[in-house]
This record gives structure tokens, C-alpha cells and sequence, in this order.
């Protein structure tokens, strides 16, 4: 449509009319409303569908029949039928009813911040205080339902929990609430995804309800468990959802799924972003900030001036100052882990590790800290303990994947062995990047990086926030070794004898090392020294493959198969990432084995 804006308003506000002559709220179907308001789309030209939304928004009877009447709903999922909005027109609307309910949303995140305060802190009474206040703001939503089980199962109210689960027995929302009561009462994410929600989407999937498999998958299961979710179709179901769950849906949909750099190559991408730049001046969670930020520059390192002094503390040295800081951080603010991967290698660098014990009085932070920083140390230590280390930090991560901590939490799964899963570490770091939490220099050169360059460029981002003169020798050698490989032609004797220095220092885990030293080697192109040392590694100790680049190896191998099918070094590094890595890669495997043998 075109004319000047005075006639366009003229025109809206008659067409808004339109929609809505002789309907009358619950009586007559909604079907009939929308049908309504998608035919008057077909007048409405895009660049003006924005405008329209604010005109239909200040009409209650649309507002109300599309579940915008106000925060707090009576409903779960509204189960009458009706057509899909546009997507455009429906994130347009529900911006609207943001920023015109900007107060009580605002509320609403100041009170989950402090249950997730009062959750970890162990404080129970207050913890359900909360919940209740936010049960009294906001009304029904699939949210509240996890958080309150999250509450039960996190005090072993196992009776609370048998009870709220049944309340829902008779309810329209009975699957949902009994989906998410078998991830609280499962004992691992695993097995709640193998024997309850895996086969319960492959039904979903199977049978025409994507939409609903997708809406479980997002609450119960962190990104990289489902790669089958359609976002465009989660968007689209959240038109029949109550206010905070549709929040909920656009957030972590926007943390998860957008571009750090603001690239977009769907249309929902471009709205999302454009929800967060006309949402973020009217909301205190700063998540949406940070996405808007990232749509003009991409995410960027943020540290406030507490974790500033700890990292310039960290960077020089000073490790019993930075134990002390860190433990003051986690007590002013205890949902904010920001801070746990320097607090947990700060004690290992001072053999302090083994000091965290739960009936330590003088241990400052509370008890889900002290075992996180105990599992992270015992992770980072030692490779024999990978895995039952990294499930109990994957299992917190899984048990409140309601609440936003998690962000801020679930990077110190991969960040320990950067080698294993790159996609899921950089996705983990992207997602704090976009949270409301800090993003520290490491993080930061993860989430834009992923494997390449991680840890290689650190020391580089850590600039930002401490001078060179100020480094510590181990980190004034990785510093050097950076500026070496940045080089186009970097100088391989240089950078072996700022690795030889490297092993003296005693501020560098094993870990650290064995990631500087492989992608060192690998930039300089000594492939062979590397597979070497990955095969033999591995015949050493199968769990120390967690050490080495063994996809990355792989991938090698297989762009030039000739160049090493007479090294069985390489057949060995093609085996072991085949058995631990890449079911796939069985019949590669078998043919690189045939041909070794026929040598």
C-alpha cells in the first residue's frame, strides 16, 4: 500500500475495525478472527506491517483473543484452532505487548534472579516464597511448572513433587507436566533421553505434531541434544502460548540459534533481532542488549570491574588474591559462574584443590559452588575423570535448564578439553555471549573461533583488560607464542623453543599445554609430528584422547589419503577418532585398513 502516513493510519485503524466487526470474545472462534487478520494482511504492504501490528494492538478484543491481554494468563496452550499469523505480524504484536507490559516482565525477571540466587544458595523457604510470587504475577505457564519441579527435586521434596505432578492429572497441560516430572525424577540426561523424550519426539515427529515435539525439546534439552528442532515452527506455536513462555521461547531461541556476528539467513533471524533492538531499552534483562548489540558489531568481550580486577589478578599471578575474589563474587551474586573456571584452576595452581569440602566452615561459598569447583578441578586435573566429571556438570546444567545460570555454567563442560566437541563449546560460549552474564577474553575467542585460534589468541583478547607488563611469565610465553603464529609465515624454531619454555612454568595444566603445543604444530603444518603423538597417546591411555585433535587429525588424513596410507601412525589416529568420535567414518576406516595392509 502506499500514501502518505496520515491516510495509512486512516486505512489501519478501519481495517483493525474491520477484524474485529460482530466478533465477541469467547463465544465466537478465534479461527474466524485470524482468518480475518491474515485476509487484511494481504492489504497491508511489509515495510508497513509494523505499524499495522501497533494499530491491531491497541484493539482489546484482538489482544485478548490472541492471549495478550495482559502477563498474567490463565492459560497453558490455547488448544483452539486456529490458522498461523504471519511471522513477521506476530513478533511484531507480541513487541508491543512487551514494551507496553515492560514493568511487570521487568518484575518478573527480578524475581527469578533471586529463586535462582535462593535455589543455589539452598535457601528452600525462600526459594518457593518466589515461585509463588511469580505464579501470582504471571498466572499458568509451562515454565513455572519446571521451575517449582526444580525446587522439589533440588531439597528431595519427593512427595511436593509426587503431589504438583498430580494436580495436573485432569488438566489439558497432564503430558507436558508428566514429561517434565520424568526429567526431574531421571537419573541421568541420558536416560531421560533414551527412554523417555527421544522416543516421545520420534512419535511427535512421525505423526504431524513437530510443533509440540519441538516446544518439549526446548525446555528439556539443551541445543546440541536435538538438531532436528524447526525454530521457524517454535515461533510459530508460540502464538498459542501465555506471555512468558513466548518469552521464553524468543530468548532462548535468540541465545541458541543467532548469529554472534549479526548475520541472518533466515527471515525469522532478521525479526528476532530486530525484536531485540525495539524490546532492550524497556526491559533490566540485558540478554536482549547484547543480541541487538551483536545484530550492528557482533558480541563482545564484557567484563564489569570486580571481574576485571580478577582477571588482571589471574593474568599477573596472584593466585591467593584471586581464590579470595572469586569467592566473594560468588557470594555477592551466586547465580553468575562467570567467575568458577578461574576460581577452580587459581586452586589447582596453588594445590588447594583437595581444601573444598562441604563441611568446611571457612570455605566462604555455599554448597553447589564448592562441588562444581571440586568436579571442575578433578576435571581439569585429570583425564581418568573426564567423563564422570563432565556428567555432573552436564547434569546440573540438564536439572535446571529452566533458569538462566545455566549460560554462565554449562561453557565449563568443554571449555577443560577444547579438543573433544568444538561445535558445542564455541555454541556454549556464543550463547553466554548473548546472556545477560559476563564474557570473559577466553570465551569470547572461543565462541568467534570455536576450534581454530581459541586458546591461540586468548593472551591477545586478555589485553583488553591487563597490560602485557603485568603478565605472568607462562602467559607472556602463550602472548609470544600467539604473535609468533598470527605471523603469515610463523618461524617453527621459535615457536619450539616458547614451547620447551611452556613446560617449565608451572602455571599451565596438562591440558593447556597439550592444546598450545597440537595447535601450534598444526599451523606451522608439522601434521606428522602431531599424528605421532596422537596415536601413541592414545595406544598409551584411551582416556587421555581427550587431549588431542583427533578430528581435526582425521580430517587431515582423509583430504590426502595418499600422502598417509603408508604411516600407520595415521591409521591408528583414523581408528581411534572412528571408535570414540565418528561412527560414520566405519567404511573409510575399513578401506584406509585394506590398503595398509596391502603395502
Amino acid at each position: 500500500m502506499k500514501g502518505t502516513k496520515a491516510r495509512g493510519a486512516h486505512f489501519y485503524l478501519f481495517l483493525a475495525k474491520k477484524i474485529t466487526q460482530g466478533f465477541r470474545v469467547k463465544k465466537t472462534p478465534k479461527i474466524i478472527l485470524v482468518s480475518r487478520i491474515i485476509h487484511a494482511l494481504s492489504d497491508v504492504s511489509e515495510d508497513s506491517v509494523a505499524y499495522f501490528s501497533r494499530v491491531c494492538y491497541r484493539n482489546r478484543i484482538i489482544t485478548s483473543s490472541l492471549n495478550l491481554k495482559g502477563i498474567k494468563s490463565d492459560l497453558f496452550i490455547d488448544r483452539e484452532n486456529q490458522y498461523d499469523l504471519p511471522l513477521r505480524f506476530q513478533i511484531k504484536l507480541f513487541e508491543q505487548f512487551v514494551k507496553d507490559h515492560a514493568a511487570d516482565i521487568n518484575t518478573f525477571y527480578d524475581l527469578k534472579c533471586k529463586l535462582e540466587s535462593a535455589l543455589i544458595i539452598g535457601d528452600y523457604e525462600q526459594s518457593l516464597s518466589l515461585v509463588d510470587r511469580i505464579d501470582s504475577l504471571c498466572g499458568s505457564s509451562i515454565w513455572a511448572i519446571d521451575a517449582r519441579m526444580s525446587i522439589y527435586n533440588r531439597f528431595k521434596k519427593l512427595e511436593e513433587l509426587d503431589r504438583f505432578k498430580e494436580s495436573f492429572n485432569d488438566s489439558d497441560i497432564s503430558h507436558v507436566a508428566h514429561v517434565i516430572y520424568s526429567k526431574h525424577t531421571a537419573k541421568s540426561p541420558e536416560a531421560f533421553k533414551n527412554q523417555v523424550l527421544g522416543n516421545l519426539l520420534k512419535e511427535f515427529r512421525s505423526n504431524g505434531s513437530e510443533r509440540y515435539a519441538d516446544l518439549l525439546s526446548l525446555y528439556l534439552l539443551p541445543r546440541d541434544k536435538d538438531k532436528d528442532i524447526s525454530v521457524e515452527e517454535l515461533l510459530y506455536l508460540s502464538q498459542k502460548l501465555s506471555p512468558v513462555d513466548r518469552l521464553f521461547i524468543y530468548k532462548r531461541v535468540s541465545v541458541a540459534y543467532l548469529d554472534v556476528k549479526g548475520d541472518f539467513s533466515y527471515e525469522w533471524e532478521r525479526l528476532l533481532f530486530e525484536f531485540s533492538e525495539a524490546v532492550c531499552g524497556y526491559l533490566t534483562d540485558t540478554s536482549w542488549t547484547h543480541i541487538s548489540d551483536a545484530r550492528s558489531g557482533g558480541i563482545c568481550i564484557r567484563v564489569d570491574s570486580r571481574l576485571r580486577k580478577i582477571i588482571q589478578l589471574y593474568s599477573s599471578g596472584d593466585y591467593e588474591r584471586v581464590v579470595k575474589c572469586c569467592e566473594a563474587a560468588l557470594v555477592e551474586n551466586p547465580r553468575d559462574f562467570s567467575v568458577m573456571d578461574i576460581y577452580s584452576r587459581a586452586l589447582i595452581y596453588l594445590g588447594r584443590q583437595d581444601e573444598l569440602d562441604d563441611d568446611d566452615e571457612d570455605v566462604a561459598i555455599c554448597g553447589v559452588h564448592q562441588q562444581i569447583a571440586t568436579t571442575l578441578c578433578s576435571l581439569l586435573i585429570s583425564t581418568q575423570s573426564y567423563q564422570m566429571s563432565k556428567s555432573t556438570l552436564e547434569n546440573f546444567c540438564f536439572r535446571w535448564l529452566c533458569f538462566d545460570f545455566i549460560f554462565s555454567l554449562r561453557p565449563l563442560c568443554f571449555t577443560a578439553y577444547p579438543f573433544v566437541d568444538q561445535d558445542t563449546l564455541s555454541s556454549s560460549c556464543k550463547t553466554l555471549g548473548f546472556s545477560e552474564f559476563d564474557l570473559t577474553p577466553k570465551y569470547y575467542s572461543f565462541a568467534l573461533n570455536g576450534d581454530e585460534g581459541s586458546e591461540r589468541n586468548v593472551i591477545s583478547s586478555t589485553l583488553s583488560v591487563v597490560d602485557y607488563e603485568n603478565l605472568s611469565e607462562s602467559r607472556k610465553l602463550r602472548y609470544d607464542l600467539e604473535v609468533e603464529l598470527s605471523k603469515s609465515t610463523p618461524d617453527s624454531q621459535k615457536v619450539d623453543a616458547i614451547l620447551s619454555g611452556l613446560v617449565s612454568v608451572k602455571d599451565i595444566l596438562a591440558s593447556e599445554y597439550m592444546y598450545l603445543w597440537a595447535n601450534s604444530k598444526i599451523c606451522v603444518g608439522s601434521y606428522m609430528e602431531v599424528i605421532n603423538r596422537v596415536s601413541e597417546g592414545c595406544i598409551n591411555s584411551i582416556k587421555d584422547s581427550v587431549l588431542y585433535p583427533l578430528r581435526k587429525m582425521s580430517s587431515i588424513i582423509s583430504g590426502d589419503r595418499e600422502r598417509y596410507e603408508g604411516e600407520i601412525s595415521a591409521l591408528i589416529c583414523y581408528y581411534f577418532n572412528f571408535r570414540l568420535n565418528d561412527f560414520s567414518s566405519k567404511e573409510a576406516t575399513s578401506e584406509f585398513l585394506k590398503t595398509m595392509c596391502f603395502l
